[in-house]
């Protein structure tokens, strides 16, 4: 007697669902409604429907905030928009392969564990492509502040403020007239 295989089932039904969306999303209208065994018109709006159900990961905002010390990869944390969800301290990693995105994590007993988890390839290249985007924006806005810090005229220390009051007051006072002095003044002085 063979044994059978439990997953086997499950397998078919992963196989079967993946030939169902390439006809859904993929093939010809036409060949999708022979597929599904229904009129074109429900095939029409099944793929309609379908169709309105894939996010729009053009609308992902990430938000980079450059960290002052690296701490080895690590190079800036980041905060994740999308559909009104705001999603905090996701990681920047500056890898082998470039710039990607880490899950946040929050620490359980001694091992920290993530806490939001990235699913699907297509989501995970649009969140890595916004972080690398959104870090050429931060180091822009850094650089920036950077130069406009250089040519900002830089104020005198208090020290030379105080001795270059004290030179406007003493110029000030020697372009006086001498006050007169009164009749009582002048007796006492004699």
């Amino acid at each position: 007697m063979p044994k059978t295989n439990p997953n086997s089932n499950a397998a078919q039904e992963v196989s079967d669902q993946a030939e169902y969306n390439y006809y859904l999303m993929e093939a010809p209208i036409a060949d999708f409604a022979k597929f599904a065994g229904i009129e074109l018109d429900e095939a029409v709006a099944r793929r309609i429907e379908a169709v309105r159900q894939i996010p729009n990961l053009s609308e992902i905002e990430v938000d980079v905030r450059l960290l002052n010390n690296p701490q080895g990869k690590l190079i800036g944390l980041a905060s994740v928009k999308y559909h009104g969800f705001n999603m905090d301290n996701f990681k920047v990693f500056n890898g082998e392969n470039g710039l990607f995105l880490g899950e946040p994590t929050v620490k359980v007993a001694n091992r920290f564990e993530k806490s939001i988890r990235v699913t699907g390839e297509e989501l995970r290249d649009a969140l890595n492509q916004k972080a690398f985007d959104g870090y050429n924006a931060a180091v822009e806005k850094l650089a920036a502040r950077a130069a406009e810090a250089r040519n900002t005229e830089i104020k005198p220390s208090m020290q030379k403020q105080y001795a270059e009051s004290a030179r406007q007051a003493a110029e000030y006072n020697a372009a006086r007239p001498t006050p007169e002095r009164s009749g009582k003044t002048q007796a006492a002085e004699h």
